[in-house]
């Protein structure tokens, strides 16, 4: 289980942030200012964490 620790503690992350962090990772190169990925690696991301397939991709913000 993933956790994000902010000013108000930590908590479990949400099935978004999840997503998000495993792109980010999967993507990033140390001294990179933007991260680019596409549109399918939400899908890959949700498959591989075991997530059930996001209906709208574009409620990942």
């Amino acid at each position: 289980m993933l956790f994000c620790v902010g000013l108000g503690g930590s908590y479990d992350m949400s099935k978004y942030e999840q997503i998000i962090e495993w792109v980010f990772t999967n993507n990033y190169h140390e001294g990179d200012v933007i991260v680019t990925f596409n549109r399918n690696e939400l899908v890959l991301a949700s498959n591989e964490l075991g997530f059930a397939r996001i209906k709208n991709l574009g409620d990942i913000p």
